[in-house]
């Protein structure tokens, strides 16, 4: 058995010397390549599953009556809400990890514990500072969206009303999520992706952790304080880090809204001594933690990098749905001013069809690497997307319809 590993192996290191000696092409970089693209492909399977199985959430409801109850019941609402994510988050992404090959599985084990306990605790309010950070600049983004027209919004849940529904809310928003989102993002996307590099892995999970929010008020902050996220779990070892960082973030921001929602006519001051805290004691954290760090983020040492290596993962033709299906959600939620509004929607769609058409064309255009059909279609696929979404946003210009 050893003498056949021997031989194949010799056999490719033959081929592979052949290949360079003759052309560009490099075996080791194109296998690189198809894992990568299989990765993307299974991603972005497991972001369409996830979308698919909250309308599979919503057919359960009206089919046994209880759709009514949903949107009127605080009490049911905040419920349902505590065991739906275990259905559309979990089981799309359990499917994902059940056809991971053995070494990857065991990339997903990550509930050690943390390397150090003071790192963990440096970690935790390092991460709920730049979570909180995150949040002033999608701020900043939502301002300058409302001068160019447009008017980002998100699917709002009922007020709770009881104990027993502010209970269940709290569960609902600052439990539930951490628990599972951590698990699929940070655990079953990242974790295998990282033998490509750390930093491809930590911004790949947060690309597609940004577009699973589907809004464009919750896009822009998922995607950095994915960011911290991921770098924190990494850096920890654990993903009782992201957890922790997820649980603080989440639950802080519902105890916050539960003021307000009984105190309406409370002043902000309440607010801005809970974000001043955070921020000096976070400062402080992560001037301790990069102080304590023993982790520097590891890069991938093949010469499969850059920009080819994001389009092998990016331009594939599930994780374009799952941009279209983001998209789409997102314009549900979106209300649109003036004109200027509509051209700058156009331009975000033109752009994203762009950069997936020069991702393919560097795919393309490395000898390298085999280029395969499914980059084509993937471009196919987002310009087609674009042209249509563009031609109904001229459409709505035509017929007045801005405030959609």
């Amino acid at each position: 058995m050893e003498q056949n590993q021997n031989y194949t192996q010799n056999q490719y290191t033959y081929y592979q010397n052949l290949y360079n000696s003759f052309g560009a092409y490099k075996p080791e970089m194109d296998m690189r390549a198809k894992e990568i693209r299989k990765m993307g492909m299974l991603a972005g399977g497991a972001m369409i599953g996830f979308t698919a199985m909250q309308y599979v959430m919503v057919f359960i409801l009206s089919v046994f009556g209880l759709y009514d109850s949903f949107i009127n019941d605080a009490v049911f609402q905040m419920g349902f809400s505590c065991i739906a994510p275990l259905l559309y988050v979990v089981i799309p992404f359990s499917i994902m990890y059940l056809t991971y090959n053995t070494s990857d599985k065991n990339r997903v084990a990550v509930f050690d514990k943390p390397k150090s306990k003071e790192l963990f605790l440096f970690a935790i309010f390092a991460g709920l500072m730049i979570c909180s950070v995150s949040d002033r600049i999608t701020a900043v983004f939502q301002a300058f969206s409302e001068g160019a027209g447009l008017e980002f919004s998100q699917s709002e849940m009922l007020t709770p009303d009881n104990l027993t529904s502010k209970i269940l809310s709290f569960v609902a928003c600052a439990v539930v999520p951490p628990l599972t989102e951590e698990l699929a993002f940070r655990g079953i996307l990242m974790q295998p992706l990282r033998k490509y590099g750390d930093k491809f892995a930590i911004v790949m999970s947060s690309i597609l952790f940004a577009l699973a929010h589907g809004n464009m008020v919750q896009i822009p902050f998922a995607f950095f304080a994915g960011l911290a996220l991921g770098y924190f779990q990494v850096a920890t070892g654990s993903i009782w880090t992201s957890i922790a960082i997820h649980f603080l973030n989440n639950g802080i921001a519902t105890i916050i809204s539960m003021y307000y929602e009984k105190y309406p006519h409370a002043s902000d001051l309440f607010f801005y001594v809970v974000e001043f805290a955070i921020f000096i004691i976070g400062i402080i954290a992560i001037i301790l933690f990069m102080k304590n760090k023993d982790y520097k983020l590891k890069n991938d040492n093949n010469e499969f990098k850059g920009s080819v290596k994001y389009a092998s993962y990016l331009c594939v033709p599930t994780i374009i749905v799952a941009l279209i299906t983001a998209i789409d959600t997102s314009l549900g939620l979106t209300k649109v001013t003036n004109a200027t509004g509509i051209l700058v929607l156009v331009g975000t769609n033109i752009a994203l069809a762009v950069l997936t058409f020069v991702g393919t064309l560097k795919l393309k255009n490395d000898d390298r690497i085999t280029y395969s059909g499914w980059y084509t279609f993937s471009a196919v696929l987002m310009c087609i997307a674009a042209v249509v979404s563009s031609f109904s946003l001229f459409v709505s210009i035509l017929t007045g319809g801005l405030n959609g």
